[in-house]
């Protein structure tokens, strides 16, 4: 029994509410790290994960391919195919004949001639075929699978790796930094 001169502590007393501050702190804190995990690794899924099955993801950047392909979707190709397999409709990704070996275009076969072991193109939104035929060779792979919008993050996250590194090192570092001192002001209370 409680001793009749023992009062009891109000609910709003400062210790009372450091105590709910601080346990909502800690559960902020999971709550923050936890999905800043989840995050990190769906990219890394979605990025890291596809080459080993000899699939690559590219970020659509133009409207091109619109509405197959919208732009700041992410599409997979297929890089174990064989381009004098490919038929009328498919979606491949190809080297720029000329350009520098890092630009590449998506669009659609309109036609395959496997004598000049060559590729016609075009893409679905532009109103002619592509200038220039593509040749097996400059083939990078079909199109199996388009995500949209994970191009935009890929991209965001890309272009900014320093910056989102150090804005989420100093808040994890904020967040912890206040569920344990709130904890530690409560153990000196």
């Amino acid at each position: 029994m409680a001793d009749q001169n023992q009062k009891l502590e109000p609910e709003n007393t400062p210790n009372k509410q450091a105590s709910r501050l601080q346990a909502f702190m800690c559960k902020l804190a999971k709550v923050v790290i936890n999905v800043e995990l989840v995050i990190a690794l769906l990219v890394m899924v979605a990025v890291l994960l596809p080459p080993v099955f000899g699939v690559k993801p590219y970020c659509v950047l133009t409207g091109s391919m619109e509405p197959a392909l919208p732009v700041g979707s992410m599409a997979y190709i297929d890089t174990n195919i064989d381009a004098k397999d490919l038929k009328e409709g498919d979606i491949v990704t190809f080297r720029i004949e000329g350009e520098s070996s890092d630009k590449v275009v998506t669009h659609r076969v309109v036609e395959n001639d496997k004598e000049a072991h060559q590729l016609t193109t075009q893409g679905d939104a532009n109103e002619a075929q592509d200038n220039g035929c593509v040749a097996y060779a400059n083939v990078l792979g079909k199109t199996v699978e388009c995500v949209p919008y994970l191009g935009h993050v890929v991209t965001f996250v890309m272009n900014n790796k320093i910056k989102i590194i150090i804005v989420l090192i100093v808040f994890n570092a904020a967040v912890l930094y206040l569920a344990n001192s709130k904890k530690k002001d409560l153990a000196q209370s």
